[in-house]
């Protein structure tokens, strides 16, 4: 799990975080009532390769630990209301909040909740209690990445994604509230419909529980 990782901190953060949420299977039958105890520590994750949110926490507390990215384990609530585990690691004596359960549960790895502030890990339901705050969103993964746009720029950033050969292109609005939820696909068809594509090849969708905007070209 350690091996030939990258040597930007940032870089390796994503390097285990992948080799972990690829190596764990969100168990089925949980969601049914059928818990069991491993499924909620490291022995489920990293032996057996089944975990819910606790045993994926664990084992990346773990890892990131022994890497030398400090890391420890956050326990609240989540937007449903239910009893949650999830990560907070610390970057250049920065702490970010980082939940890798969304990921676990999906066929695409879409790095949701991967190193968000307080303000945003709220505005998705999550709920704690803690001394420190987590406020520096440079390190998020759609900021660090230049993938968080404003609504204005969309058109412009799509584009140049599309330009540039991509069939998907994946980010976060930050102004997400001056459109509806029902609406959004539609203005950013909109947006786009003068510029030189066919908005018909396009398919506009919103991922995960973190609202990730996905645009795809159509097969």
């Amino acid at each position: 799990m350690l091996k030939d990782l990258p040597d930007s901190v940032f870089e390796k953060e994503v390097e285990i975080y992948k080799r972990v949420v690829e190596s764990i299977t969100y168990p089925k039958d949980y969601e049914d009532g059928v818990k069991r105890e491993e499924h909620q520590t490291i022995v489920g994750s990293m032996l057996n390769g089944e975990a819910v949110c606790s045993g994926t926490a664990g084992a990346l507390n773990l890892l990131f630990n022994r890497a030398g990215i400090r890391c420890g384990t956050m326990r609240g609530t989540s937007r449903e209301g239910a009893g949650h585990s999830w990560n907070v690691v610390e970057l250049g004596g920065k702490r970010y909040h980082l939940d890798a359960t969304g990921d676990t549960m999906g066929n695409t790895m879409r790095f949701e909740a991967f190193n968000i502030t307080d303000e945003l890990c709220r505005s998705l339901g999550y709920s704690w209690k803690s001394r420190f705050e987590c406020n520096d969103p440079m390190m998020e993964f759609y900021t660090y990445n230049k993938c968080r746009v404003n609504a204005a720029d969309v058109e412009r950033f799509v584009l140049k994604k599309l330009e540039e050969g991509a069939i998907e292109v994946v980010f976060r609005i930050t102004d997400m509230e001056c459109w509806s939820r029902e609406t959004h696909a539609d203005v950013i068809i909109s947006s786009l419909s003068e510029a030189p594509l066919k908005t018909a090849s396009l398919k506009v969708s919103e991922e995960g529980f973190a609202r990730l905007t996905v645009v795809r070209l159509r097969a």
